[in-house]
C-alpha cells in the first residue's frame, strides 16, 4: 500500500535565501559581496540582540575604605582624572573631613610608593593633603583596586582659567603661581622626590593656590609631552624614571610661556615632530620667538627650560631669583656640534642628536643613505670625531 506523501511546506523567502547561500552556486563578483554584507549584518544584529549594557553607574552600591570613607562611585569627579586615574567623590563617615575624592590607581601603571609614603600626613600650604589610603571594592570597575584618600582642591585649575579667558602678567604669574609652586618644588628637593605632574589641569587656585596629586600614576605616563625636558622626551614613558625636581622646574617655565604666551601651535605636532623641534633649535628658541618678556624674566626662562640637566635651575636658583638675584644669563644658540650641515630628507642637520633622530623616524630612507659613506666623512671632518666614524664604516661594512 502506497504511504501517503509527506506535506511539504511551502518554502518561504528566508527559507529560500538561506538554501541559496548554503548551495554552491555561481554568482556574480558583486553579487557575492552583497551576498556577505547581508550576511554580515545579520550577525552583528543578532549579537546586538545579546548584547548586556555596562551596569548603570547612578545605582551602584557604596565602596567603603577602612569602614570610614564612602567612595561614591555615582559622582565621578572628571576634573581630578588623568591618564588611566577614576575620581570619585568620597564622604568621611566620621565626619572630620569634608570635600574629599578618590583617586584610584591603575593596576598597569604603578603608584608612586616614595612620594605616598613621603606625603602621608604630610601638610602644606600649596600641597593636597593625603588623607587615607588602601584597597578597596570600587563598583563602577567592578573589582579591587588600591584608592588613595585626597582632600579636594578649591578653586579652579589654571586650564580652566585660561579657557575662561584669563590673561596673566609676569607680576600675576610670579604672585599666584610661581611663589607656590616654587614653595612645593623646595619642599619637595628637601624630601628628596618630586612631582612630574605641574601642568595647567593639576595646578588650582583658589583662596591659595595648591598643586594636585602626584601619587596615583608615574608622570611619564600620563603628563603632556610639552612638559616634558628633553632627556625624558627621549625616552618611553616606561624608562623616565623619577628624575629629580629639575623636572619640576622645567615644567614651571613651560607653565609661564602657556600661562602668558599660550602654546596652541605646538599642540598641533605629534610628539616625534616637536622632539625634532627641540633637538634642532632647542626648548627655549621654540617658546619665546616673538614674546616679550622683561630682562629679569628671561633669566628665570633661560634657566628653568635649560635642556642640558647640569645647567637647569632647581628650587635654590629659583628662590635666589625670586628674592631679586639677576642671573644675566645669556640665551641659548640652536644645538650645532657640526660646523657643516648634513642633508638628509630635504633638511640640513647641524646636530648629530637632531640627525639621529630623523633616521630613527624615517628608517626606510636612512637605510638608503648610509652606504654612501657620507655619514662617516661628516662626523669625521664637521664634527671632529674620528672614532664614531670609524665605527660607523665599521658597522656598514660588516652589514653589507
Amino acid at each position: 500500500m502506497n504511504q501517503p506523501a509527506a506535506h511539504m511546506p511551502a518554502e518561504t523567502p528566508a527559507t529560500v535565501e538561506t538554501a541559496a547561500e548554503e548551495t554552491f552556486l555561481p554568482v556574480s563578483g558583486a553579487e557575492a559581496r552583497q551576498r556577505d554584507i547581508e550576511k554580515t549584518k545579520r550577525e552583528i544584529l543578532n549579537r546586538l540582540e545579546g548584547y548586556t549594557p555596562v551596569r548603570d553607574i547612578t545605582n551602584l552600591p557604596e565602596d567603603r575604605l577602612k569602614d570610614r570613607y564612602v567612595i561614591h562611585c555615582d559622582q565621578p569627579l572628571n576634573h581630578l582624572m588623568f591618564g588611566t586615574v577614576k575620581a570619585y567623590a568620597v564622604t568621611d563617615e566620621k565626619g572630620e573631613n569634608a570635600n574629599l575624592y578618590a583617586a584610584v590607581c591603575d593596576p598597569s601603571r604603578p603608584y608612586r610608593y616614595r612620594n605616598l609614603k613621603a606625603l602621608e600626613g604630610y601638610e602644606h600650604n600649596h600641597i593636597i593633603r593625603v588623607i587615607d589610603h588602601g584597597i578597596t571594592k570600587v563598583s563602577a570597575l567592578e573589582e579591587n583596586r588600591y584608592v588613595i584618600i585626597y582632600e579636594q582642591p578649591k578653586g579652579k585649575s589654571l586650564a580652566q582659567l585660561m579657557q575662561e579667558g584669563a590673561k596673566f602678567t609676569e607680576g600675576a604669574f610670579v604672585e599666584t603661581v610661581m611663589k607656590p609652586v616654587t614653595a612645593v618644588i623646595t619642599s619637595f628637593e628637601e624630601m628628596g622626590i618630586n612631582h612630574c605632574r605641574l601642568n595647567p589641569y593639576n595646578v588650582f587656585v583658589g583662596e591659595k593656590t595648591v598643586v594636585g596629586d602626584c601619587i596615583s600614576q608615574p608622570g611619564g605616563f600620563s603628563n603632556d609631552f610639552l612638559y616634558e625636558p628633553l632627556e625624558r622626551l627621549l625616552t618611553s614613558p616606561q624608562g623616565t624614571g623619577g628624575g629629580t625636581t629639575k623636572v619640576d622646574s622645567f615644567d614651571l617655565g613651560v607653565l609661564a610661556i602657556e600661562l602668558m604666551h599660550d602654546l596652541g601651535k605646538f599642540r598641533e605636532l605629534d610628539k616625534a615632530t616637536y622632539t625634532g623641534l627641540i633637538l634642532s633649535q632647542g626648548t627655549y628658541n621654540i617658546m619665546t620667538p616673538g614674546a616679550k618678556f622683561s630682562e629679569g624674566f628671561l633669566d628665570f626662562l633661560i634657566g628653568t627650560l635649560s635642556d642640558s640637566y647640569e645647567e637647569r635651575w632647581n628650587s635654590t636658583q629659583l628662590n635666589l631669583w625670586l628674592g631679586g638675584k639677576r642671573f644675566n644669563l645669556l640665551r641659548p644658540t640652536p644645538p650645532r656640534d657640526a660646523s657643516r650641515p648634513y642633508e638628509f630628507d630635504n633638511e640640513e642637520f647641524f646636530s648629530s642628536r637632531a640627525l639621529a633622530h630623523s633616521f630613527f623616524g624615517k628608517w626606510d630612507a636612512a637605510r638608503n643613505v648610509l652606504r654612501d659613506g657620507l655619514l662617516a666623512r661628516w662626523m669625521d671632518q664637521s664634527i671632529h670625531k674620528r672614532d664614531m666614524a670609524d665605527l660607523i664604516r665599521r658597522a656598514i661594512n660588516a652589514t653589507g
